[in-house]
């Protein structure tokens, strides 16, 4: 039997897919410059929403990355807040980007898994019920199988295997109508990225 498919598009979206203009950005909780970009980019979407609310859709992408062994974890984390109440998964990224620090190598290096996901827990109740969140990051009992994740772990792998088939390694990276954009930088200022879209509203 073939692996499943996704049932619909990934991605977090900031705006209407059907936005001429679209900016798809990977980004992984544990890294400092997904962070910068991520909070930059809330501010762009603001501004479009403002200029012409159809014309810019922010596409995110969550990108963890193995040199960090506990950003799946963070990414688990946001996907079990996405499949809860998809309206409230960009608040949450929000609020995580806040404390990462809290989840950085040189804190979570003794962290077990099911440590973080109790930390992750306490930032998440405050987006979603607790227990739906804790279900979802539970073991999957599959009798006979020892090996199984949770109810998150489906969508990792679709995530996993789409920004393998786009090339991406570094994060932060940009996608701008589907071709990267390399010019793009984390430490872009909001007037900075004004002047590279504008043109394209046109």
């Amino acid at each position: 039997m073939p692996p499943p498919l996704p049932p619909k598009p990934l991605g977090i979206n900031l705006g209407s897919p059907a936005s001429p203009v679209k900016v798809d950005v990977f980004i992984d909780p544990c890294c400092p410059f997904s962070k910068k970009i991520f909070k930059q980019l809330m501010d762009v979407h603001s501004w479009a929403e403002q200029t012409d609310p159809s014309a810019l859709n922010v596409c995110i992408y969550l990108c963890p990355q193995p040199w960090h062994p506990q950003s799946p974890v963070l990414v688990e984390s946001a996907l079990a807040v996405q499949m809860i109440d998809e309206t409230r998964v960009v608040p949450y990224l929000d609020k995580l980007f806040d404390v990462v620090e809290n989840f950085y190598d040189i804190v979570a290096y003794t962290k077990s898994r099911a440590e973080l996901h109790r930390d992750l827990a306490e930032i998440a109740a405050g987006f979603v019920p607790a227990e739906a969140f804790q279900q979802l990051l539970a073991y999957k009992e599959v009798e006979g199988t020892r090996n199984n994740g949770n109810e998150t772990t489906q969508m990792m792998k679709w995530l996993v295997k789409y920004h393998r088939s786009c090339g991406v390694h570094v994060t932060p990276t940009c996608f701008v109508n589907n071709i990267e954009a390399s010019q793009i930088s984390s430490g872009w200022s909001l007037s900075q990225w004004q002047e590279f879209l504008t043109p394209m509203f046109a």
